[in-house]
C-alpha cells in the first residue's frame, strides 16, 4: 500500500472498505506506516456518512451458517453428555458393563 497523505486519509480508506479482510489489511498497513514513519502527520479527511459494509444478505447468510454450526456442535456435545450420563447410570445399576 502506498503511504497515504496522513493518518486521517488512511482511516477514511479503512471506513470505505466493505470487506472485513480489506479493513484489516488497510488498518494494519496504516498502523505500520504510522509506526515506521511513512505517515508523519494526522492530516484531514472527510469520512463517509456511513462505513462501508458487506451487503446485508451476505452477512445474514454468514451469520446463519455460523449459528447452524454452533447449534450442531452444541447438540453433539449435549448428546454426548446425555449418552455418557445414561451409560454411567446403567453401569451403576449393573445393567451396562
Amino acid at each position: 500500500m502506498a503511504a497515504p497523505g496522513g493518518l486521517a486519509e488512511a482511516a477514511v480508506a479503512v471506513l470505505a472498505a466493505a470487506e472485513p479482510p480489506d479493513k484489516l489489511r488497510l488498518t494494519e498497513a496504516a498502523a505500520a506506516a504510522w509506526q515506521d514513519g511513512r505517515i508523519t502527520k494526522v492530516g484531514r479527511a472527510d469520512p463517509p456518512a456511513r462505513p462501508a459494509r458487506l451487503r446485508a444478505h451476505a452477512t445474514l447468510a454468514t451469520d446463519r451458517a455460523l449459528l447452524l454450526q454452533k447449534s450442531v456442535v452444541d447438540e453433539s456435545v449435549e448428546n454426548a453428555d446425555a449418552v455418557g450420563s445414561l451409560a454411567g447410570l446403567l453401569e451403576e445399576r449393573g445393567r451396562f458393563a
